[in-house]
């Protein structure tokens, strides 16, 4: 027997807290599993074969103005067909039209055969081609992080000499408003290479800390 705050449980009540317990650590687990989608990102999936007219859900598919990665999950996609593929070219031409980097997530064995037959693959590029769902997720944060890092750069070769901009107002001007704390990790960490780190201050006017430079008083003497 069991003991639940000085109380003597019996069997089936400890079997019932244990229970409820591991119920509650999956939901845990579950809930750590779940991540925030950028507003960068757009995921979708399609389910079902794809002949003929279904292949026209492809053609639905939308981004918004925002939108630099697309991740298709095809899990649930046993099998397409030419009419299919066509929709998938002309998706991929009108990702790449509008800056859009298109990933595929799970494409099963027929669907991929046609694909390679096709040159599909190769047109999207192997590397775009992802076994799961977490990995498409993963790689799609790759290709946000490295373009929102060449727009980084652009903003930082555009501040005039003598003047001073904020890590807010730099990711703000980088298309990504909530993401100034990556505008400071990506210049403590040198992921931008030479640009005018120094011309930025925080959010209240204030040089910032000794450990954004190589020594304190380095911005200052910048």
């Amino acid at each position: 027997k069991a003991k639940k705050a000085g109380k003597e449980l019996s069997v089936e009540e400890a079997q019932l807290l244990a229970a409820a317990a591991e119920d509650e650590e999956a939901a845990m687990k579950e809930q750590a599993r779940l991540r925030e989608i950028p507003r960068e990102l757009a995921v979708y999936e399609i389910t079902g074969p794809l002949f003929f007219g279904a292949a026209d859900r492809i053609n639905q598919i939308e981004t918004r103005e925002e939108t630099k990665c697309l991740v298709l999950r095809m899990r649930a996609v046993p099998a397409v067909d030419s009419t299919a593929m066509n929709s998938m070219v002309a998706l991929y031409e009108r990702c790449q039209k509008n800056g859009v980097t298109l990933i595929l997530s799970h494409v099963n064995e027929q669907p991929m055969h046609v694909m390679e037959k096709a040159g599909f693959v190769d047109m999207v590029g192997r590397d775009h081609f992802c076994p799961n769902i977490e990995a498409a997720l993963d790689h799609a944060d790759e290709v946000l992080g490295m373009d929102i890092y060449r727009r980084m750069k652009e903003v930082f070769r555009r501040i005039p000499d003598g003047c001073v901009t904020t890590y807010g107002q730099v990711a703000l001007l980088c298309g990504a408003p909530r993401h100034s704390r990556q505008v400071g990790y990506a210049l403590r960490t040198n992921r931008l290479g030479d640009v005018p780190a120094f011309r930025v201050i925080n959010s209240k006017g204030f040089l910032s800390g000794a450990a954004a430079f190589d020594y304190p008083g380095q911005q200052k003497k910048l």
